[in-house]
């Protein structure tokens, strides 16, 4: 696969100091590191943050907190795309899930090739399961055609999930021992771009 486009440090758009800045404040979707059994930078959609899904931000808000994610990480990193996981078992709203998978759409059709894998603990709501096939293209008619726009993964269980993603990648709430703080991680990514605001600043002084 080609490699992702990647935007250099003054490129990052600084998502940290505008809408996305409560997004990501109320750990909605973490990004912590961790990788996949196919070494994919992993994108995890809280519990929390599906629950705040129903009247929480659009699908644009979600599709520009991925592209943030994509935008930091190095390209080598990336080379192979991202994968997403988040944990439907107890999802019962067709709107969280149309949503989610919307926003995962949009990033592919802005970057081709960003999302690799999705993970989806399946809903234990036949309605819901249901309306989760239809929207990823798993389950299709000639009258309801959904074409797969990129590749998702069933997990009836935590369980099998580990056969995707080892629990030293996983945080606490997928049975992980990866240890993750994520306002620490906000903080921090506030310093860098502070830090690279005033090195720009710097440079276009000496000029």
């Amino acid at each position: 696969m080609a490699a992702i486009a990647s935007k250099s440090d003054d490129a990052v758009p600084n998502i940290l100091g505008s809408l996305q800045e409560d997004l990501l404040a109320t750990e909605m979707i973490i990004f912590t590191g961790a990788s996949d059994s196919n070494k994919c930078p992993l994108v995890t959609f809280t519990v929390k943050g599906l629950e705040l899904l129903h009247d929480g931000p659009s699908s644009n808000d979600l599709a520009n907190a991925i592209q943030y994610f994509l935008a930091i990480t190095p390209a080598k990193r990336k080379i192979g795309g991202f994968s997403v996981l988040a944990n439907l078992k107890q999802c019962n709203e067709e709107g969280v899930i149309v949503k989610l998978i919307q926003a995962l759409e949009i990033v592919e059709q802005q970057t081709k090739g960003a999302i690799a894998t999705f993970y989806a603990i399946q809903p234990k709501f036949k309605g819901a399961l249901k309306i989760l096939k239809r929207q990823t293209g798993l389950k299709s008619s000639k009258k309801n055609y959904r074409a797969l726009v990129f590749k998702t993964q069933l997990v009836a269980s935590l369980a099998d999930l580990y056969s995707c993603v080892e629990t030293s990648h996983l945080t606490e709430e997928f049975g992980g021992t990866l240890p993750y703080n994520h306002q620490s991680w906000v903080q921090f990514r506030k310093r860098m771009l502070m830090t690279l605001q005033r090195k720009l600043f710097t440079d276009e002084f000496k000029k």
